[in-house]
């Protein structure tokens, strides 16, 4: 274990610049990802190509996500053997930041499907870049007692982003380069900010890595040793973001050709108002608690069958009220899923000191997770119609609950008492 990491676990204090940091980062590379993918890029193919606009969808999620899945795991192992005196993850967040604001501002000039393709799997493989040394920062520098208190604040960070990006591109839908210029701004000036607050210390001092071919062939294996919790916790995250992917990659054509809502714009804003003030409280209350009572898993069960749930219920009707009622039950499980699931994520880490590296692999659920989602939803509404699309993602939520409540998570005999050894 690294320095800097064994300094972390054993000092106390709560780190309010990080938790602030991650307050903030999150937030700015996931509010133009996610306002750009799931309702600025539809509409410009709408725009584009609308007799095909569903393939298509299904089709640039599939190119971008797997383009994202290795860029994700290749920029989390080279911060791992970073070594300057910004530290291992400031230079990567930074740059790439303001290489995403580039190519974001790229992707608006697109006129045609083939360009918009190309710009777009740049922008999802350079957000990487981002995403996945930022994440490692809860390994490298947050103390075991507050880990839950600061993965909340990324697990809020998570929802402003997902929800405002979304709020904030609906009301961009008749000037879509306007607006994804906008997150463009969001992006260069969120990641300078973060890292700003963040004040990584530098780790010139920390103990280097023989970088050789054969090393760096070894860095990008995944864990093989003591993994069987880990890729429990994997399997269970890629299914829940499978069954969101199903709903969210359409959420726009879902306000029009199934609810067939008269002002999309106001559908659309308000389903992320709803989903954002429920996810942020609940996140508030849940992170804190789970720290005081010392319990991960059950959470993360709990808040699974609540998106379920809530899924489920646009299913009985194409009635907007149901819609929204359906929206406010799952932003209940997805505040309390955002506060805990990285703490989850780090207590079945392997190793810490390949942190970066195996929070990479565990984005393999996020990618392959919203990639399959799109996928099967593009199947499914092509063939039995969005119906059953909410049937389908209720399910494999359920599959996601029973999946996290078999991982055993072990714990520092000093942390924990024996009682809340499997919490």
């Amino acid at each position: 274990m690294s320095h800097n990491s064994a300094k972390s676990r054993t000092h106390s204090d709560m780190p309010w610049r990080l938790a602030l940091s991650l307050l903030i980062g999150p937030a700015c590379w996931l509010m133009p990802h996610q306002g750009v993918a799931m309702i600025l890029l539809p509409q410009k193919i709408a725009d584009i190509s609308p007799n095909d606009k569903v393939a298509l969808v299904a089709a640039f999620s599939s190119t971008s996500m797997i383009i994202g899945l290795f860029s994700n795991i290749l920029f989390g192992a080279f911060s791992d053997i970073t070594r300057t005196r910004f530290g291992k993850r400031t230079p990567w967040i930074v740059g790439c930041s303001i290489g995403s604001a580039l190519l974001l501002y790229g992707l608006s000039t697109a006129s045609s499907i083939p360009m918009l393709l190309a710009w777009w799997c740049c922008c999802e493989a350079v957000i990487n870049g981002v995403a996945a040394p930022m994440i490692a920062q809860l390994s490298d520098r947050i103390p075991d007692r507050w880990k839950g208190t600061v993965s909340a604040c990324y697990g809020i960070s998570q929802t402003i982003g997902n929800q405002i990006g979304i709020a904030i591109a609906s009301l961009y839908l008749d000037n879509v380069r306007f607006g994804i210029r906008t997150f463009a701004i969001v992006a260069a000036i969120g990641g300078l900010a973060s890292m700003g607050i963040a004040g990584e210390p530098s780790n010139l001092t920390e103990r280097g890595h023989h970088v050789s071919a054969r090393a760096l062939i070894r860095h990008f294996i995944p864990p093989t040793q003591n993994a069987g919790n880990f890729y429990k916790a994997l399997i269970s995250k890629f299914l829940m973001l499978a069954a969101s992917g199903m709903t969210n990659s359409y959420l726009l054509y879902i306000a029009t050709d199934y609810l067939h809502a008269r002002n999309q714009q106001s559908l659309l804003s308000t389903t992320a108002s709803i989903t954002l003030i429920t996810g942020i409280t609940c996140s508030l209350i849940a992170g804190p608690l789970s720290d005081r009572l010392n319990r991960v898993k059950s959470f993360v069960v709990i808040a699974l069958l609540i998106m379920a749930a809530g899924s489920a219920l646009p299913a009985f009707s194409g009635n907007e009220t149901l819609f929204l009622t359906g929206m406010l039950i799952v932003g209940i499980g997805m505040g309390v899923h955002a506060s805990v699931d990285q703490k989850l994520n780090l207590l079945v880490l392997p190793n810490p000191d390949t942190a970066a590296k195996d929070l990479g692999v565990m984005n393999v659920a996020n990618t392959m997770g919203t990639l399959c989602g799109s996928l099967a939803a593009a199947y499914i509404i092509g063939t039995w119609g969005y119906h059953k699309l909410f049937i389908a993602e209720c399910l494999i939520m359920c599959i996601g609950a029973v999946l996290a409540a078999c991982v055993r998570i072990e714990r520092p005999n000093a942390v924990i008492s024996p009682t809340s050894k499997n919490a």
